[in-house]
């Protein structure tokens, strides 16, 4: 197979790919069909639905974790690749067949030419945003997982000159999207400055706003890797996440921002943290371009890329 598809295959999933050995003279023009990826997530009312991006089982803020219901397959795999180290733990707990040593992890990415600083204010004003105001930011979607409810209670608190924005739609549920509409109204009754932005806005909008944000917080309760906090440190922007999943592998605690455990001070600690990265914006600052850093050298395509060939040779040299 060639690897250019091998790593088309394998770079933009939210939790793991099974490679197996191909027979020779594999097409160029398309994958083979025996490089599969399913995903099966359980929705918290019942039932399954095949996806192609996720694998998320909730009750309240509790994950359950299953990959696809063909384990067989799975564990007669050459390799499998998770994009952390916090996914292969989790795909070798719900396979205790698989070897360890096929268990790979290769870092999702990003294109850090195009998630780079944009110091411009078009965006922020066009949405009635302050430029002149610091502004913590959030991007994503309305679900347990993300977080959100926790993230509306934690900032009532926080700096009373900081602005909130909430780039945040696609509710999981009509229970989530209830519950996130009266946290919203009850926020913005309490304090001036907070914006909610529910439609998907075109990619330059989300650099700009990432780029002059104060903060980006990541409330999450469970991610794999967590792409969306190396979109923010590549546009140069200190994050404060949560301490779950992948996050610790992306967000280097106290370099390149702050992480939070997720326990029963989660809230309080969260808006500690995000009014410490307010409170001083040299650090801010410091942070910011210590992320940009980290994303380019560690987490860019080209860096992803040649580290899934890699592991794609060394199985086509065994088959």
């Amino acid at each position: 197979m060639p690897l250019d598809k091998a790593v088309e295959a394998v770079r933009t999933l939210a939790l793991g790919s099974y490679v197996r050995r191909l027979p020779s003279g594999t097409g160029r023009s398309a994958l083979p069909p025996d490089v599969e990826v399913q995903y099966l997530r359980l929705p918290s009312g019942g039932g399954e639905e095949e996806l192609t991006h996720g694998a998320h089982l909730f009750v309240g803020d509790r994950l359950l974790v299953r990959i696809t219901n063909r384990s067989a397959e799975r564990e007669a795999a050459d390799a499998v690749i998770a994009v952390s180290g916090a996914m292969r733990e989790d795909v070798l707990a719900c396979y205790p067949a698989l070897d360890p040593a096929a268990v790979h992890v290769v870092h999702n990415g990003i294109d850090t030419r195009l998630y780079r600083p944009d110091h411009g204010t078009d965006a922020l004003v066009r949405h009635g945003i302050d430029p002149t105001r610091p502004y913590v930011l959030f991007v994503g979607r309305i679900t347990r997982q993300k977080g959100v409810p926790h993230l509306l209670r934690a900032v009532r608190d926080i700096d009373p000159g900081a602005q909130v924005v909430l780039c945040a739609g696609a509710p999981d549920t009509p229970e989530i999207d209830r519950e996130f509409r009266e946290l919203f109204e009850e926020l913005s009754r309490v304090r001036t400055g907070v914006f909610w932005i529910p439609r998907m806005l075109p990619r330059p909008e989300v650099i700009q706003l990432l780029t002059r944000a104060a903060v980006f917080v990541c409330p999450s309760v469970y991610e794999p890797l967590g792409i969306v906090n190396l979109e923010a440190m590549a546009c140069g922007t200190p994050v404060v996440a949560s301490r779950v999943g992948g996050i610790p592998e992306v967000v280097d605690d106290g370099r390149t921002g702050v992480l939070v455990d997720v326990d029963e001070e989660f809230e309080t600690r969260l808006a500690r943290a995000l009014d410490t990265v307010l409170g001083d914006p040299a650090v801010g600052r410091r942070m910011g371009e210590a992320g940009r850093e980290r994303a380019v050298g560690e987490f860019g395509w080209d860096t992803v890329a040649r580290r899934t060939a890699a592991l794609y040779e060394e199985i086509l040299k065994r088959a």
